[in-house]
């Protein structure tokens, strides 16, 4: 018997592995191991299609009308459906282009170096079949007990075998002697050919797709995160820009986060097993869904859009379509038209996600928890729908007595005791005036103000849930705030009393339906501004402000370097104080002595920061901890999309989701 060369898979049905690609251009990449021997079972009694009109989701289960398979299969552990009738990927919850779908056993394989093989599936059914056909008639020959006995004669005829190709048919397949060894090679029928012939191969062997073994290996998905992204999402689009888009960011953290997730368990394993205790059970995933809205401000249909591109100057046009496709978002956002705009796109793709999600993991409705990540303006943008919502939810315990809906899309609050979450004090009678209302409509004057947004008619369509947290990154909405004039509503919620020990009293309880808040920042993001002061009380000592907390897990603490900073920070402040004390002590001739006495003066808080708005949480403002050799300046031009792959914000998020 004769050794072949190329033969990966020598079994007598070859397991076919599926590969996708995105652009014809693109190289065929392969699929999970474990979605390949789904396609190659094609199990199932129909599955579930999500199809996308102008970005909005519509949900249905799909099959032939008599339950039989359609040929689709959920894939990517739900985040997408295979079609192998029509050789198509499509996204369940995505926006993106269909990817283009194979299957093969034969490849073409190119030889760069030893360690470098690139091979390129053959996708022709029919040559497909001829090649599997022509290999099995001659390893037949080569293993029959003649085969020893073969003369030179016999042998050179074995070699001149060959079968011609359908499909490609300016190529042939022939048997190729190397050494003591054989192995199938293509090759052009013609010698006048530019082409060159090309080695095949049986089988794809082993290969490792990134983050398949620990996403496979975690359990079913127990916390659903939706992430609104920030300004600039039209550009981040764009091939040549370098810095990624929401779904490869996110992409990444997924893949970031199981790994942890996973390794933490694998250690835990270790752990109980040198300890002789029973081993823990693999940690529930946490799914990340991505939800875009730029497209509704920069759709080629938009005439506004158009109208600025008109009016843009052709000079510099790199820094202007900084402005056009980074600063323009801002400034829609801030006319009632788009922000209203804006606000449906995001909560009806969430509500439909939300349905969809549902569908695809029936088990998540028993005991799922979601939560909501808005970056840059997209936390601004969550803040204004959870502003809409907690509107929603008071208007209802108002009416009904009750705090719950019916779960449909007409009526979609389904969590069962969602108004305690969220609820304004008695003393304020927030309904009867319009200053209280979520968002500024016509009756809402410029002086009254608001912590919404600026509507026309205001939003039909809520949030279909109340998230367990919500997470604003690198936000802007300490600025949106102020501008809208939210820090005087904020103080008039006071609760009425007086403290003596505890102020608690003196901070505003305001709230949003969540039962966390976080408002997450990088200390040197320019974007970022703090949300606290604005829950302080007016006559407040900005001064005595207590810093942002650090984001630390349970039972760690804060890094030795920041420790060491902020000690340096705090003697410097300390001694700064120390002067200005002795300094306001000294008498000023220029005020007489009654003048002093009356003088207004900034107060201080005896007691520790709680803040209502936190939730679950004390504190509301969060920075990550900076590294040791971090500076300012130079950490400002990356610092607003260094998020998705911080450690820290990965594994506060992880433990955020999985706490009671």
């Amino acid at each position: 018997m004769s050794s072949w060369l190329g033969i990966k898979d020598s079994s007598m049905h070859a397991e076919r592995v599926w590969f996708s690609r995105l652009r014809k251009e693109d190289a065929w990449k392969p699929l999970r191991r474990t979605d390949c021997i789904k396609l190659n079972d094609q199990g199932g009694n129909g599955s579930v299609l999500i199809e996308y009109d102008d970005s909005e989701a519509e949900v249905k289960l799909k099959d032939n009308g008599d339950g039989t398979p359609t040929g689709e299969v959920i894939i990517e552990c739900g985040r997408s459906t295979a079609d192998s009738v029509n050789n198509v990927i499509r996204s369940n919850f995505l926006n993106i282009p269909k990817r283009e779908m194979c299957s093969a056993m034969w490849f073409i394989a190119e030889t760069r170096s030893e360690k470098d093989v690139r091979l390129t599936p053959i996708i022709s059914g029919r040559d497909e079949i001829l090649i599997e056909i022509f290999y099995q008639e001659q390893l037949s020959k080569t293993q029959s007990s003649s085969w020893l006995t073969f003369s030179s004669k016999n042998l050179d005829s074995f070699l001149r075998s060959e079968v011609d190709l359908e499909d490609d048919s300016n190529y042939k397949i022939v048997v190729v002697r190397v050494g003591d060894t054989f192995r199938l090679r293509k090759r052009p029928k013609t010698m006048l050919s530019l082409e060159g012939a090309v080695d095949l191969q049986r089988g794809y062997g082993e290969y490792i797709v990134q983050g398949e073994e620990e996403e496979e290996a975690l359990g079913p998905v127990s916390h659903l995160s939706f992430v609104v992204h920030g300004i600039g999402e039209a550009m981040w689009q764009n091939d040549s820009i370098q810095i990624p888009a929401i779904v490869e960011s996110i992409d990444q953290m997924r893949c970031t986060m199981n790994k942890k997730m996973y390794d933490d368990w694998k250690q835990d394993c270790l752990r109980c097993k040198r300890q002789d205790r029973t081993l823990p059970p693999a940690p529930n995933r946490i799914e990340l869904i991505p939800v875009e809205w730029y497209n509704k401000i920069h759709s080629k249909s938009s005439t506004l859009k158009n109208h600025l591109l008109s009016t843009t100057l052709p000079t510099i046009p790199k820094l202007r379509k900084i402005a056009n496709d980074v600063v323009f978002d801002i400034l829609m956002y801030m006319t009632p038209e788009f922000c209203e705009k804006v606000l449906n796109c995001v909560t009806n793709q969430i509500v439909d996600l939300y349905n969809g999600f549902q569908l695809i993991h029936p088990h998540f409705a028993e005991d799922g928890s979601v939560s909501l990540l808005g970056h840059s303006l997209g936390s601004v943008i969550t803040w204004d729908m959870l502003s809409l919502l907690g509107d929603k939810l008071n208007t209802k315990a108002e009416a009904s007595g009750t705090g719950t809906g019916k779960g449909t899309k007409e009526d979609p609050i389904i969590v069962d005791d969602a108004i305690n979450c969220y609820s304004l004090p008695d003393t304020c009678d927030a309904q009867s005036s319009p200053a209280y209302s979520a968002y500024a409509g016509e009756s809402v004057g410029a002086k009254s103000g608001t912590w919404g947004p600026s509507l026309v008619t205001g939003c039909k369509q809520t949030l279909p849930f109340v998230p367990k947290f919500t997470f604003f990154l690198g936000s802007p909405l300490g600025q949106f705030l102020t501008l809208r004039g939210a820090r005087p509503l904020f103080s008039d919620l006071k609760q009425t009393g007086k403290g003596n020990e505890d102020d608690s009293h003196r901070l505003s309880p305001f709230c949003l339906p969540s039962g966390s808040v976080y408002n997450i920042f990088h200390p040197s993001d320019p974007v970022a501004y703090r949300i606290e002061p604005l829950l302080m009380p007016l006559d407040f000592d900005d001064t005595h402000m207590p810093n942002p907390a650090f984001v630390v897990l349970d039972g760690h603490g804060v890094r030795l370097h920041v420790k060491a900073r902020e000690l340096g920070d705090n003697f410097a402040k300390s001694l700064s104080g120390f002067f200005k004390a002795a300094l306001d002590k000294m008498p000023d001739s220029s005020m007489d002595e009654d003048d002093a006495s009356t003088k207004p003066g900034k107060k201080k808080m005896r007691s520790a920061f709680k803040f209502k708005l936190g939730g679950g949480s004390d504190r509301v403002d969060f920075q990550l901890q900076p590294g040791v050799v971090d500076n300012e300046y130079l950490s400002a031009i990356s610092a607003h999309s260094i998020y998705w792959q911080n450690p820290d914000l990965i594994a506060f998020l992880i433990q955020a989701a999985n706490s009671d």
